[in-house]
């Protein structure tokens, strides 16, 4: 679908299909779906779009640009025990990589608390999300930090789940803790040639008996890197995790911010239609069982367009999160914008055993990549739909480029999903892609219904 812009704070019309137009401003992400033979449709959009477009506008401002940091991603170890094929962190560091001990990551959590406080989030928690290489190598150290700071912090953990066990599962449900647990395949024999882990098959195993565990827990979110090796195999995953009572898969196409990580991304058509199935098939599984199993990178973007300031991921937004809403800290200590620019020289905005969160934040590094934008990006500049998509990622671009203000290597995929988000918004389905919570909490500003 040509996304062309003819003109940035006016409607453009884009043909979806035979029966609908897409009437959207790009400037304000502004849109209006109107029967191709509607005049009355588009003239009811004219006057609203004329009403409310100069609020949006400034809404939209305030969400890209305020730096409202809530949310850090802490590595307690950066060394591993497994060797993921298309791994973001350079294979040195994750052979003889740091780990943090317990003074060092009370120090860090410290900091934390009291830079959060000079914050003021309102009520809110901060949040700290043990990240990786993986966080489970240091177990005892991680379930010692969430039993100690569970007053102070919401926490996450995204693992490879290979080193859970039945009390594990438990201890991280009663605390509430949000989980991700990577899963590349339901077919084992993929799944354990691009994530290698001690155990091969047995640490696969493990992995589905821990989502099993989790029973339909609302914290649970399964995460797929994408790459030509699983492709295929999409909607079947989605159908695999949905018996396991899975809520949220997330399908993320392999970031190819290093060089070895390049020769694993799929073909961008083979892409789309892949995620297309899959997508289809969630919507299917969640209509027909009545219990849903969400997309959650899906979901973030038609959240992009039906209230696009109520995306949680950041990814899709211009400019990202990264250094905004959130930082990453390595066992090391140094704080870089996200975990992408962990193996990209230059980017580290300071030490947090030496440095203030605050002059990490307010580092060139980080303000570098504040100032990654869609408006600086010549092929993203002209793009109607580059508000709904962000050009994800800068990290990505400055690995492959050295570079960046260079559109996202996935572009035509984006746009592609982003029709197809339309496309079922038209077709009413938009309460399948959105959690209860959130559906709960919009507010519907305007709303025009023929």
């Amino acid at each position: 679908m040509d996304w062309t812009a003819a003109d940035d704070r006016s409607l453009n019309v884009y043909t979806l299909d035979d029966r609908w137009d897409v009437l959207l401003d790009p400037e304000r992400v502004f849109w209006a779906l109107a029967a191709r033979d509607d005049a009355g449709a588009r003239a009811e959009a004219v006057a609203v779009h004329s009403r409310v477009g100069e609020g949006l506008e400034a809404r939209l401002r305030e969400f890209r640009f305020g730096t409202h940091l809530t949310a850090l991603y802490v590595n307690p170890n950066d060394a591993c025990h497994a060797d993921c094929r298309y791994c973001y962190i350079p294979p040195e560091v994750r052979r003889k990589g740091p780990r943090m001990d317990r003074k060092q990551l009370e120090a860090v959590l410290e900091k934390a608390e009291a830079f959060f406080s000079r914050q003021g989030l309102a009520g809110r928690k901060p949040v700290i999300i043990f990240h990786g290489s993986e966080p489970l190598v240091v177990k005892d150290l991680v379930f010692w930090a969430i039993r100690e700071y569970s007053n102070t912090f919401a926490f996450g953990l995204q693992t490879d789940g290979t080193l859970l066990d039945d009390e594990d599962v438990l201890f991280l449900k009663e605390r509430h803790v949000s989980v991700g647990i990577s899963l590349d395949s339901h077919d084992p024999e993929v799944h354990c040639y691009l994530r290698r882990a001690p155990g091969g098959k047995r640490a696969f195993k493990r992995i589905v008996r821990a989502i099993e565990g989790f029973d339909g827990y609302l914290g649970l979110n399964v995460v797929t890197t994408v790459t030509h090796h699983n492709v295929e195999g999409l909607a079947d995953l989605v159908s695999f995790l949905h018996e396991r009572k899975v809520p949220v898969v997330m399908l993320n196409p392999v970031r190819v911010t290093q060089p070895y990580a390049r020769s694993f991304q799929p073909d961008c058509s083979v892409l789309l239609h892949a995620f297309t199935q899959a997508v289809r098939r969630a919507l299917d599984l969640s209509e027909r069982s009545g219990r849903p199993i969400l997309i959650g990178n899906f979901s973030n973007l038609v959240l992009g367009i039906v209230a696009p300031e109520g995306r949680r991921l950041m990814c899709d937004i211009s400019p990202c999160g990264g250094g905004r809403c959130f930082l990453s800290i390595t066992a090391s200590g140094e704080m870089v914008p996200c975990g992408e620019f962990q193996g990209l020289a230059g980017f580290s905005g300071g030490n947090v055993f030496r440095d203030s969160i605050e002059e990490a934040v307010g580092s060139t590094p980080f303000q570098q990549v504040r100032d990654r934008v869609v408006e600086r990006i010549e092929e993203c500049r002209g793009c109607a739909v580059r508000h709904i998509c962000g050009a994800p990622c800068p990290a990505e671009a400055q690995g492959l480029a050295g570079n960046m203000l260079r559109p996202s290597p996935y572009c035509d995929f984006y746009r592609g999903i982003i029709a197809l988000a339309f496309q079922l918004i038209a077709e009413g389905k938009v309460h399948h892609f959105l959690r209860k919570a959130a559906l709960k909490d919009l507010r519907v500003d305007y709303c025009v219904v023929r």
